[in-house]
């Protein structure tokens, strides 16, 4: 059995090569896994900004901070500064960041308190123009304080609020006066009142018997429309066939114009011939007077002398040559 005598570890180069590979790789995998985490702890840290008051109104360190009712931070801390304000830091949640826009203001949430008038139990945050841009982190806000019994006397013109107050009091008293002097009218306006409406208790009395009548009116009118309806059914009938009737007469009387139209082109040539024969007529009807007071005239037919002169009956249509009677 060979004896060797003992030896500390040896490490060379490549053991120091793999060492420094294996410690990277580990402090890589932590810093990938920290990572995550620590940027988790800072979003959840908040974006933080400040407001000045006067006074605290209530507010304090861990009160809530909220938008439209949903809590996005809350109160760090509650000091007082170098001029006598308040100084309110408080820092908002990362996940609402679009909303802390520019022009952003704070209001105090109040309540009603038992000594004071208004008391602080909060911060409420109301949202600008999101088209202003996001606010620089740490940046001031202004708040809209409440107001208590102090700042609302303050607020108040107590010389003014006074004469107001003498003013209504003049005028209850100017109205009482009025009423008094006008309790006659009064009293004669509730006489009056009394009358009408025992008018109206007596026109309410006669009122059923009204519209009994009227009620019987109807019905005797109801009947009258039935009868009427009746009538206008039973006469229907006779009113249609008087209609047909009608109907056919206007066609006959229509074929009549039209034998009449005929009729009357046919008889136009006659009646455009008319005047001639009426002038025709005439002249022959002129010459037949003239030949008889010729002939009465002749001693050949007994009658007068022929030395007689013929008397002129006027011009003629027709001359005659009377030698031959001569």
């Amino acid at each position: 059995m060979k004896a060797s005598a003992y030896t500390p570890f040896e490490v060379g180069i490549r053991d120091r090569i793999v060492g420094f590979f294996v410690i990277g790789a580990v402090l890589l995998f932590l810093v990938g896994f920290l990572m995550p985490l620590i940027q988790r702890l800072d979003a959840e840290d908040g974006v933080p900004f400040y407001t000045i008051l006067d006074q605290t109104y209530g507010v304090a360190p861990e009160a809530t901070v909220s938008l439209r009712g949903v809590v996005i931070g809350n109160v760090s801390s509650v000091g007082i500064t170098q001029d006598g304000m308040v100084r309110v830091d408080f820092k908002l949640s990362t996940m609402y960041l679009d909303f802390y826009t520019r022009g952003s203001h704070l209001t105090v949430d109040t309540q009603i308190g038992v000594n004071t008038l208004m008391t602080g139990s909060g911060l409420i945050l109301h949202s600008a123009n999101p088209d202003n841009g996001v606010m620089e982190t740490g940046a001031f806000l202004t708040t809209e304080t409440p107001q208590g019994f102090a700042s609302v006397l303050e607020g108040l013109n107590l010389a003014e609020l006074t004469d107001q107050v003498t003013e209504i009091v003049t005028n209850v008293e100017s109205i009482t006066t009025g009423i008094s002097q006008n309790q006659e009218k009064i009293y004669r306006s509730l006489d009056n009142l009394e009358e009408v409406t025992g008018s109206l208790a007596a026109v309410s009395e006669s009122l059923p018997g009204m519209i009994k009548s009227v009620d019987a009116s109807l019905a005797s009118l109801e009947k009258s429309l039935a009868a009427v309806d009746q009538m206008v059914e039973n006469t229907d009938e006779d009113l249609q066939t008087a209609l047909d009737g009608v109907i056919e007469l206007s066609g006959q009387a229509t074929e009549a114009l039209e034998q009449a139209e005929v009729l009357f082109e046919a008889t136009t040539p006659v009646m455009n011939q008319m005047p001639t024969l009426l002038v025709t007529t005439d002249v022959a009807l002129q010459s037949l007077t003239q030949l008889t007071d010729q002939l009465g005239n002749s001693w050949l037919l007994g009658g007068g002398n022929g030395d007689v002169p013929v008397p002129d009956t006027g011009p003629t249509v027709h001359p005659h040559d009377d030698e031959l009677y001569q």
